[in-house]
């Protein structure tokens, strides 16, 4: 096996994995961003349910570095929804921005 077919089956509790094979997996961790976040927030909602909980609430960390201190609504929007994901889930490891030049 490759480096990371070593690494999948550990992660999947199986002693081979094959290049093809489809998988579920203990991640380490999860991150996600605001690029990436609203939409996988929205396929968690969807196929779990509104009032689902991340299997490890230890292993998920939200990071908004790509919209952030913009004017763009839409942009703004993709914040907003890992901020309200972050606390439905009780989340520690979410690292909102903050805007600390502005005095506040």
């Amino acid at each position: 096996m490759t480096l990371t077919e070593k690494i999948l089956a550990r992660a999947a509790g199986k002693a081979r994995v094959t290049a093809g094979e489809n998988i579920w997996v203990k991640a380490d961790i999860l991150m996600t961003h605001d690029v990436c976040g609203p939409g996988t927030i929205g396929v968690f909602h969807r196929e779990f349910g509104k009032s689902a909980k991340v299997w490890d609430r230890q292993r998920v960390v939200i990071i908004p570095d790509h919209y952030i201190f913009t004017a763009d609504s839409k942009s703004n929007r993709n914040v907003d929804i890992l901020r309200d994901f972050a606390r439905e889930q009780d989340l520690p490891y979410f690292y909102d921005v903050i805007d600390e030049g502005s005095g506040g």
